[in-house]
């Protein structure tokens, strides 16, 4: 079960989500505090826009203008994408440690049967 954040907590990720620094833990609790409050969500928005947009600037990118005003959603977007492969790779990685346990156990199983020490 994850985490739960407040609005104190939500300010404090401001910087390291934008920087791509939160954990998965911390970005999951992150995202779901979003999910529930728009006013953090305007402020990592406004935060997210000031901060592409300096940078953008100062890259004198002449796409800037275009870039810009999707940027946040792209941005809120991939973090999404981003845990839901962890929660995949969770999972698949538990599947495969399962499936090994079983391969070992039928491997053994065989092992004992073919020599005799084990009688079906």
């Amino acid at each position: 079960m994850s985490r739960t954040m407040d609005c104190r907590e939500a300010q404090n990720c401001i910087t390291p989500f934008i920087a791509g620094t939160l954990s998965d833990a911390d970005l999951e609790a992150y995202l779901a505090h979003l999910d529930t409050c728009p006013s953090c969500l305007e402020d990592l928005s406004v935060h997210y826009t000031v901060e592409l947009g300096l940078k953008l600037l100062s890259e004198n990118d002449p796409d800037a203008e275009e870039n810009l005003p999707h940027a946040f959603d792209q941005a809120l977007a991939r973090a999404r994408r981003h845990l839901a492969r962890r929660h995949r790779l969770r999972y698949i990685r538990a599947a495969l440690v399962i499936g090994g346990l079983v391969l070992a156990a039928a491997g053994l199983v065989w092992y004992a049967v073919s020599s005799g020490l084990l009688v079906l």
